[in-house]
C-alpha cells in the first residue's frame, strides 16, 4: 500500500509540474490546463514542446 501511495504522490507531483510548465509556455492559467485537453489547444507549438522537453532533462532528468 504504502509503495502505491508513493507512487500517487510522485504521479502528481509530475502532473504538477507539467501543468505549470505548459501554463508557462503558453501564457495560460494552470488552474484553466485540463489533463485531458491536447496540448495543441493550448497554443503549444513545436517550440513550446521543445522547451518543455528541455526543461523535462533539466529539472526531473527525464529525456524525451
Amino acid at each position: 500500500m504504502k509503495r502505491i501511495a508513493i507512487a500517487m504522490s510522485r504521479y502528481q507531483d509530475h502532473v504538477e509540474w507539467l501543468t505549470a510548465q505548459v501554463a508557462h509556455v503558453t501564457n495560460v492559467s494552470p488552474d484553466a490546463i485540463n489533463t485531458g485537453t491536447p496540448l495543441a489547444y493550448y497554443g503549444m507549438d513545436s517550440a513550446g514542446f521543445r522547451q518543455l522537453s528541455v526543461d523535462l532533462k533539466a529539472e526531473k532528468k527525464i529525456e524525451v
